[in-house]
């Protein structure tokens, strides 16, 4: 993780690394879900963005850790002509 970011850094581009999410099944069947790469994995970066789908075509992403924002959502769509916002009937 450390050299990825050191590429950023000399060659002036954004890294992306993903961390999907897994059930966790306990005892009794009890389940969650987890990171899949675990928790400690999370501490590695700077920036923490979920997305996930709503409904009708729409997406969130939030943004849940920043060194320069605070935390904040946006909903989007993607279409043929690219991405854009939710039409505001969508909740």
């Amino acid at each position: 993780m450390q050299e990825l970011k050191m590429m950023a850094v000399k060659y002036n581009v954004a890294v992306l690394v993903t961390n999907q999410l897994t059930t966790k099944v306990g005892p009794g069947n009890d389940s969650h879900l987890v990171p899949a790469l675990g928790d400690s994995f999370g501490h590695y970066s700077n920036q923490r963005l979920m997305l996930g789908y709503l409904q009708h075509g729409c997406y969130a992403a939030v943004l849940f850790k920043s060194v320069r924002k605070p935390q904040s959502s946006v909903k989007f769509q993607i279409l043929k002509s690219g991405i854009r916002d939710c039409s505001t009937s969508v909740k």
